[in-house]
């Protein structure tokens, strides 16, 4: 990495180092000098965080010299986990102070502040910024574009690129037709990578693949679930980077500890599974060792109707397979019920209903309520259960919706247990405010429930999820507490006229 250190520094050459990537791989030693200096750049790459790590390398360099908000990278809400995830250890790698949400307050206090270096948002946050003239547009350096064919099409873009004349500009897109307006209009000139010349066809469709359509967060449970469903003789998981590989290793403890992970070329096996999506040339590859399947999230299956071809969908365990599975549980239940003796206290609080309505009906409306019951008991919950001694610590994650999104409790409850896979069990007191909802978790869960529950859907809204302090770890007031106004006296009698 020598020559790297002497190109970005040595935090960002170590950190690259860390993840795997080496000085001769194609994507360092073209894109990252490029971007380092200031040049425009176009590069066509799956829409996946990780694939803009060595661009992100260059802009974090050619922006560690300044002050005040000088970066400014524009993504889809949905992806703000993803790319938080990437960027901030690249960022404090370079030394830079980074900023990510799409909340507008927290971001235009920091702003004005004069703490934030570098700003992760969405582009209707940015150009609200920019309205507020909290975001000094015409003052960046630098200003990247995240796949741009996957936002709404929308002014702020316009309003935000009209201002920002002297910045760099750096495009990523897995469709090069569908954003060569943008292009032409904000990043004309620009090198582009990924493209093929004008002298060349444009490439092939590759495959035959299988592919299994995941969220980033629920890829461990789909390796596993592959796995089970396939059961191939010989399997290799293939990753990007070791970050990614420690989370595939980290699925399969204890699961399939014979199924190797690996970051670089993928040796020859039964089955191939990518974790992370692949370049045309990583994805070459993986078809030349073997059966391929793919993990493609939302976002990316207008790349994958572009590169692939021979497309057959893995069917995996799913929504109707958990519920059914809960369903036979509740069946299990009443037949032990039923087994374990005559229902005496059930039939005589029973016996009028059973004159008026046929009992199978009857019996569905119990169920029914059970089940409504099951639902809404965590949210009830407001202590801690001590029949088991000491009750485990617990914490509050903050979700970003509320009752004027009209939220209920039981909507976060079965989004944290169908889609996160929360145990019940383990949800406390569900608060739902106005603006905002706290849930109550177990302390140790809860950086790791927040960030897995942000992008997910609630009421046709994507939210976004954290810890929430609690109240005596927040500041105290400036000056100490509020000084006492002393006791209250009589007021004088009014004045009629």
């Amino acid at each position: 990495m020598s020559g790297l250190t002497e190109l970005v520094g040595a935090g960002i050459a170590a950190h690259l180092e860390q993840l795997g990537y080496r000085a001769e791989q194609a994507e360092l030693k073209e894109i990252l000098p490029l971007t380092a200096r200031g040049n425009n750049v176009v590069v066509v790459t799956p829409p996946s965080a990780a694939h803009a790590l060595p661009l992100l390398a260059g802009i974090c360099r050619a922006l560690a010299e300044g002050e005040g908000a000088r970066g400014l990278v524009l993504v889809p809400t949905y992806a703000l986990g993803a790319w938080t995830r990437v960027l901030a250890p690249l960022a404090t790698a370079a030394g830079l102070r980074l900023h990510a949400g799409e909340g507008q307050a927290r971001a235009a206090r920091q702003l004005s502040a004069g703490t934030v270096d570098l700003l992760l948002t969405t582009p209707d946050t940015a150009h609200a910024l920019q309205q507020r003239a909290t975001l000094k547009v015409d003052g960046l350096k630098a200003v990247v574009l995240a796949w741009p064919e996957l936002w709404a099409d929308d002014p702020a873009v316009t309003a935000l690129m009209a201002d920002a004349k002297e910045a760099q500009r750096v495009v990523l897109t897995s469709d090069p037709a569908a954003v060569a307006d943008l292009v032409e209009r904000y990043a004309r000139k620009a090198m582009t990578f990924g493209v093929p010349g004008a002298d060349q066809s444009a490439p092939f469709p590759l495959g035959p693949v299988r592919t299994v359509s995941v969220t980033e967060t629920e890829r461990g449970q789909a390796l596993c679930a592959a796995l089970e469903v396939l059961d191939p003789a010989a399997a290799v998981v293939w990753t990007l980077d070791t970050v990614g590989a420690a989370e595939a290793t980290a699925a399969l403890a204890g699961r399939a500890t014979d199924v190797p992970v690996v970051t670089g070329d993928v040796p020859v096996a039964k089955l191939v599974i990518a974790w992370d999506l692949p370049g045309r040339p990583r994805l070459e590859q993986l078809l030349s060792a073997g059966e391929v399947v793919l993990f493609v999230p939302p976002q990316a299956e207008r790349w994958a109707a572009i590169a692939l071809r021979d497309r057959r969908p893995l069917r995996l365990a799913g929504a109707v397979e958990t519920a059914r599975d809960d369903a036979a549980r509740r069946r299990a239940r009443v037949t032990e019920t039923l087994e374990a003796g005559f229902p005496t206290t059930g039939l005589l609080a029973l016996a009028p209903l059973f004159e008026r309505h046929d009992a199978p009906l009857i019996a569905a409306a119990l169920y029914q309520l059970w089940c409504n019951q099951a639902m809404m008991a965590p949210a009830s919950t407001s202590a801690p259960s001590m029949a088991g001694g000491t009750p485990a610590a617990t914490g509050i994650m903050w979700v970003s919706a509320g009752s004027a999104d009209n939220l209920q409790p039981k909507d976060i409850v079965g989004a944290l247990v169908n889609e996160i896979k929360v145990e019940r069990s383990s949800i406390g007191k569900v608060d739902v405010k106005e603006k905002f909802s706290l849930v109550e978790l177990p302390a140790a869960d809860v950086q790791r429930i927040s960030e897995a529950f942000t992008g997910t859907t609630l009421k046709r809204k994507r939210v976004l999820a954290r810890p929430d302090r609690a109240r005596e770890e927040r500041p105290a007031r400036p000056g100490g507490d509020r000084p006492s106004r002393g006791p209250r006296t009589e007021r004088p009698p009014r004045r009629h006229d």
